[in-house]
């Protein structure tokens, strides 16, 4: 406790009884007023202990007050970017006085889904994916994953849902099935989380699937047209080449034949 001259009185400080909101790397400002009922003017100094992280950005913390006045301060805060959702208590002081400026800063539930390095083709009946599931957010929350795909393949997580931490990345593998693709093409991954508070975060990777050479029948792949060639024949010309070509179609039926004698 400081000496007060004759005439002085100690100072109260007054700030808002109601909780400011506040949110991380966002500028807030408040009014801290300091009276004077003594008789004589007081200069004053505020005593402000920040945490960690944050910055004082405009305001004065020593000021004059004249006596049976006050003086109220603008004091202007920047909080570090990662806050915790909850309520955050900052103490003010001056040499024979003090008050607590009171902020709550909001449940913030974001993630954000990425997928790391997903293959460019894939040649096999079988491929994996890694996605990094990010908590953005400033609390720990709940995601419920989803994924799903066309053209048939069948897609599996290792895990379906968890709880993280905010700033915490958890890794996903997402196992994709593409044996019964029986035409090559771009298969599309998506990948989904969901959230308590309902919000969707989605993103998808394509990769490119090479059906194997034996997913379909030889038929289904390949026309065969047997050629018989018959030479001087009795009905060729000295030199002319005779060929007989037979065209079968794939389900063994619609023979034809065709002659041709124009060879030289």
């Amino acid at each position: 406790m400081g000496m007060l001259l004759s005439g002085a009185s100690a100072l109260p400080i007054h700030v808002s009884a109601v909780p400011v909101a506040l949110q991380g790397g966002t500028p807030v400002t408040f009014p801290v007023t300091v009276k004077n009922p003594g008789t004589v003017d007081v200069t004053e100094s505020l005593n402000l202990e920040l945490p960690a992280g944050w910055v004082l950005l405009v305001g004065d913390l020593s000021f004059r007050v004249p006596a049976g006045s006050s003086h109220t301060e603008l004091l202007t805060l920047v909080p570090p970017a990662s806050l915790p959702a909850g309520h955050i208590e900052l103490p003010l002081q001056t040499s024979d006085s003090s008050a607590v400026m009171r902020f709550n800063v909001p449940t913030d539930q974001r993630v954000r889904v990425v997928a790391v390095d997903p293959p460019s083709f894939n040649a096999s009946d079988s491929y994996t994916v890694k996605w990094q599931v990010s908590n953005t957010g400033n609390s720990h929350t709940t995601v419920h994953l989803d994924v799903s795909t066309i053209r048939g393949a069948k897609v599996a997580t290792d895990i379906k849902s968890f709880t993280f931490a905010p700033g915490e990345t958890r890794d996903v593998i997402v196992h994709v099935d593409t044996s019964s693709i029986q035409v090559s093409g771009a298969v599309e991954l998506r990948f989904s989380a969901r959230l308590d508070n309902g919000k969707k975060v989605s993103a998808v990777a394509h990769t490119d699937v090479i059906a194997p050479q034996n997913a379909l029948p030889l038929s289904a792949r390949y026309q065969v047209f047997p050629v018989t060639l018959e030479v001087g024949t009795a009905a060729s010309s000295a030199g002319a080449l005779k060929a007989r070509s037979v065209c079968r179609a794939k389900e063994n039926s619609d023979r034809k034949t065709l002659e041709r004698t124009d060879f030289p």
